[in-house]
């Protein structure tokens, strides 16, 4: 990927622990990873603390391990925007206010900067396009959560694994979203998972979490101190290392879709198509968003035509 945007994406392979602690059964939590093509192995305490001395081990009981590919995410990003420019790509950031659409049809968008016509829009606005949908009268299952993470400077203290959780709290409350009423707007947390993970980066910062709240308002104005202080007692209390380093609190809104993510071409708005959804973005929308480019020119992919069936059975109900 480096070679082909010419750019930094600092990718390295890493030893990814999926810590266990109190009464975590390895044999029950493994069961939910048979499907990966490298199922994680089990490690007992002896071998993670081994691994990685940093771990407490009143706390941590074990872990599934497997290698796991790892870039930074903004470095990533600056070298696809840089590679999208070479090759003739324009960026115009600009606030949309409505589409333009001549019945069911869209046939552009309306900016605060301009109007853009267009034969073909594509909808991946992350959070925001919940919001987009609406306006057109398009109601599909793409919710967003409060996500909260903590940063630190660069630290001495060297963390060699990616750490998570085996009990993957977010996955759960993901599936609580499509009971919640999203027509009425609340400032009401109606679920909370917090998630005590550590990454550290290649000059040595760390990003620390997360919590994710269920808060149907996008302009929910969370109560920041409250999770920062969550978050770093859950953090030390695997990594105690880092009781005292100094951290920043990051808050921003996190798109997913229940079950799939909503990719493929609306068929009721003809004009219009979906880009979105994803709970791990970097894992799969950069790799499908070749095969997308694929199938909006030729109209055939094997992967789009699956990811398609699926949308064309949620936007029929």
């Amino acid at each position: 990927l480096a070679q082909e945007l010419d750019g930094v994406v600092e990718y390295r392979e890493l030893d990814l622990l999926l810590y266990l602690q109190g009464d975590d059964d390895p044999q029950t939590l493994a069961q939910n990873f048979q499907a990966c093509l490298i199922p994680p192995r089990y490690l007992n305490q002896d071998t993670l603390l081994a691994l990685e001395p940093q771990l407490n081990p009143a706390v941590i009981t074990g872990a599934l391990t497997v290698a796991h590919g790892h870039i930074h995410p903004g470095k990533t990003l600056q070298s696809y925007r840089a590679a999208f420019r070479r090759l003739g790509g324009e960026i115009q950031p600009a606030k949309v206010r409505a589409f333009l659409q001549q019945g069911t049809m869209l046939t552009g968008v309306v900016t605060t900067q301009a109007i853009y016509p267009s034969e073909n829009c594509v909808i991946c606005a992350g959070a925001d396009g919940r919001a987009l949908l609406a306006r057109i009268g398009v109601y599909l299952p793409l919710y967003f959560s409060q996500a909260f993470v903590l940063q630190t400077p660069p630290l001495p203290q060297r963390l060699a694994p990616l750490l998570m959780p085996a009990r993957l709290a977010r996955v759960e409350l993901e599936a609580q979203a499509p009971t919640l009423d999203w027509s009425t707007p609340t400032n009401v947390v109606q679920g909370e998972a917090l998630e005590a993970g550590a990454i550290q980066f290649l000059d040595g910062h760390y990003l620390l979490g997360q919590i994710s709240q269920l808060a149907t308002n996008p302009d929910y104005r969370p109560n920041l101190v409250d999770c920062q202080q969550k978050l770093h007692a859950a953090i030390t209390k695997i990594l105690p290392s880092l009781a005292l380093v100094p951290s920043q609190l990051h808050h921003c809104r996190v798109a997913f879709a229940v079950p799939n993510p909503l990719v493929g071409q609306v068929a009721t708005r003809p004009g219009l198509y979906l880009f979105t959804g994803f709970s791990s973005p970097f894992c799969y929308s950069l790799p499908l968003a070749r095969h997308f480019a694929q199938w909006v020119s030729t109209g055939q992919d094997i992967i789009l035509d699956t990811l398609q069936q699926s949308l064309n059975t949620l936007d029929a109900k």
